[in-house]
């Protein structure tokens, strides 16, 4: 799932050429001096891009040495604290405004006293402040809350509803998963944690420290919060989950967070008043399929392994997985197999049949079975491929499943999914349907066989399902060159670029105008379009090669006003290529591209989002925006977003290209939740309060809390 590969491969080209190192690494000696350092005296063992040491109590493990340190944060010269401590409350739980250990003034927070919440039953709904010491730390800190109480009655919310944890700020590789597009460390706010000692961190050689994950076995958070403590002029942002009851009495609830904890041997407590409403309604189902890609791989106990990345999990792991994804609204999950024959050359379902049960366990029900093997095992063999959907839609039927959806080929390009066409009418003459990640141009070539097209975040869904209309993207112009959603390219800016609204051609340089569109080699088309100022040309052409759908050259009318031609595609490439001549100069505007009889719409594709960004990124409040109600309003039916954990989950420098995606990082028990885990579920949520109000014949909408 690595969309647009080939763009940032040429940029990752040019940025090396032009001798700007994307990320430092120090030398071998700097980093031995840094584990030296961070081991306190311990003789560290050396593995790769990590190191590890015991302290005679743990086994610690270090990460992050290995790259040059960054200097996006410093400690400030002044701090606002005056007295021992300071509490604040924080404005919006999900954010992308990171609240850091050093910040200063501290972001995103209100002068508020209290928090109050507006939620429903069986939601889960975040809040946070922001612990601050002064010049002394702050020792013993522990926090509670009380039951809540229901106004004017006996009824309560039991305080063992709320998950209170630590917001862990630690240091990763960058900020995008792409490291070649990020060249710096970071401290970044992400890891929502019971016990703020299983991750220790090392502001001057910024590295973490992660306490016996070489273990395996002895690697897991508390289940409950840990009494830790705030080191002095230090941020310490708290995180807490109200976990409303399913058969909670509508109302106002009552309680307190109390902070308790010791500084230059005095005694101190914080009393937070908290207010919850539970509102009158009940919150509907998300209105479209909420999934993320799974990779994990069965491991029965027999085989006696534990692994601490993406890929394997025993039975328990899982199953802790699964809850924890459907307690953060999943409705499904694309679930990861690895298509084998057995000993007797029958399919071998005994790592897939197990992962299902544990799925069912977890609280799903759905009746779609989002299947995924990457490598398309057997698509070109006409028996075992029909043999495989069989076998795997026989057990899926004995799981509670009756709709089939089998992934395609990822992100593949038309030529290449040209290959797998058989396969895919295969699965639906066996009775189940395909879907894919795929761009626009792919799924709308391939309609007849896509059923559900997983398609970038910024893909424009207009005249997705309707190709007899224009095919054209930022027809228009606009949108600049430089905005997604574009579609053009130019080869020469400086003389050929999107300006005010309309293609301006300087004279002095040839250039070409470029989009890649949906063509069928031997349709027709019909292309209008507007020409503007006219100053002079040479000849605009419609032109041949370097992709183009033409296999020769068609001279194109240059007439003030609206022009038009029919032509054919001719040849096997998929760009329509404007050619501007070196002495032209006018503007373009208003390019329609349809196909010049009428068509049959044929089948609709589902389209569903991915990337945009790909899960795992550290910014909780564009997961809540871009994966929220703005799916919906951007025609969005679905999301499948990649992935819930990928790679070496726990050491972001195990890889020189890709970070890991990691929205819940795993340990031998329980998933550890970040923040952007808990803006992906303020999404989802978000989508089921807009088609709840939808639903409701309020007479007063402001009853209804829309995030």
């Amino acid at each position: 799932m690595r969309y647009f590969k080939s763009v940032i491969v040429i940029i990752f080209i040019v940025i090396f050429l032009s001798g700007d190192i994307l990320w430092g690494a120090p030398s071998e000696s700097q980093i031995s001096e840094i584990y030296t350092a961070v081991s306190g005296g311990n003789p560290p063992n050396i593995d790769g891009t990590k190191a590890t040491f015991s302290d005679g109590v743990h086994i610690w493990t270090i990460f992050g040495a290995v790259q040059d340190k960054g200097d996006l944060y410093n400690r400030p010269t002044n701090w606002s604290v005056s007295g021992e401590y300071d509490v604040k409350i924080v404005e919006e739980a999900v954010s992308d405004t990171m609240i850091l250990p050093f910040s200063e003034p501290v972001p995103n927070v209100n002068s508020s006293k209290s928090i109050t919440l507006k939620t429903c039953r069986g939601e889960y709904e975040p809040a946070s402040f922001v612990l601050r010491s002064g010049t002394s730390k702050l020792t013993n800190v522990t926090i509670t809350v009380s039951d809540l109480m229901l106004q004017g009655s006996a009824a309560k919310i039991d305080s063992v509803n709320v998950d209170i944890r630590i917001v862990k700020c630690w240091f990763q590789a960058g900020v995008s998963i792409d490291r070649r597009r990020d060249n710096k460390k970071r401290l970044i706010s992400e890891l929502l944690l019971h016990d703020n000692d299983l991750v220790k961190v090392d502001y001057e050689n910024q590295v973490n420290l992660v306490r016996d994950i070489s273990t395996k076995t002895n690697f897991f958070d508390s289940e409950s919060l840990v009494p830790f403590e705030v080191p002095e002029k230090f941020n310490q942002q708290i995180w807490l989950t109200f976990k409303i009851p399913a058969d909670a009495t509508s109302g106002k609830y009552y309680g307190n967070i109390s902070v308790k904890f010791t500084s230059n041997s005095k005694q101190y407590k914080k009393v937070i008043p908290v207010t919850v409403v539970v509102n009158k309604f009940d919150l509907l189902p998300p209105p479209i399929e909420c999934a993320l890609f799974y990779l994990a791989r069965y491991i029965p106990a027999s085989a006696n392994y534990l692994s601490l990345g993406a890929r394997g999990k025993t039975a328990a792991q899982m199953l802790a997985e699964f809850q924890d994804m459907k307690a953060h609204g999943l409705t499904n999950v694309a679930i990861d197999h690895e298509y084998k024959l057995d000993g007797t050359g029958k399919p071998d379902l005994s790592k897939l049949s197990p992962v299902l049960d544990l799925y069912r366990e977890a609280g799903f029900s759905s009746k779609r079975f989002l299947y995924v093997d990457w490598n398309v095992t057997y698509y070109n063999n006409t028996t075992r491929y029909k043999e495989k959907l069989s076998s795997i839609f026989s057990l899926g039927q004995k799981k509670g499943f009756n709709e089939f959806y089998v992934y395609g080929k990822d992100e593949a390009s038309y030529d290449e999914l040209l290959s797998y066409r058989d396969a895919f009418n295969k699965v639906h003459q066996s009775g189940g349907k395909n879907f894919m990640a795929c761009n626009r141009n792919v799924a709308i070539l391939m309609r007849e066989v896509i059923d559900v097209a997983i398609l970038p975040r910024d893909t424009s869904l207009e005249n997705f399902n309707t190709p007899d209309e224009n095919l054209i993207i930022n027809g228009d112009m606009s949108v600049g060159l430089e905005d997604a959603g574009a579609g053009w390219i130019s080869t020469n800016r400086a003389f050929l670029d999107i300006e005010n609204g309309k293609v301006n051609k300087l004279s002095g340089e040839y250039g070409y105008l470029v989009q890649q569109l949906p063509f069928e080699k031997g349709k027709s088309y019909l292309l209008e379009y507007d020409i503007g100022s006219l100053v002079k040309t040479t000849g605009f052409i419609l032109a041949a090669g370097g992709g183009s759908c033409v296999a020769s050259d068609i001279l194109l009318a240059t007439q003030p006003g609206k022009n038009s031609v029919i032509f054919t595609s001719d040849a096997d490439g998929s760009s329509l290529r404007f050619a501007f001549g070196s002495a032209d100069q006018f503007e373009l505007d208003n390019v329609v591209l349809k196909e010049s009889s009428a068509v049959s719409i044929g089948a609709q594709i589902v389209p569903w989002a991915y990337n945009g960004p790909q899960a795992g990124k550290e910014v909780p409040g564009t997961y809540q925006d871009r994966f929220g109600v703005s799916l919906l309003e951007d025609g969005y039916r679905g999301e499948c977003n990649y992935a819930y954990q990928s790679g070496d989950c726990w050491n972001d420098w195990a890889d020189d290209t890709w970070r890991p995606h990691v929205m819940a990082y795993p340990t031998a028990v329980k998933p550890i939740p970040t923040l952007q885990w808990e803006g992906w579920r303020e999404g989802i949520d978000a989508m089921r309060y807009n088609v709840t109000q939808v639903s409701l014949p309020l007479s007063n909408p402001k009853n209804l809390r829309v995030k």
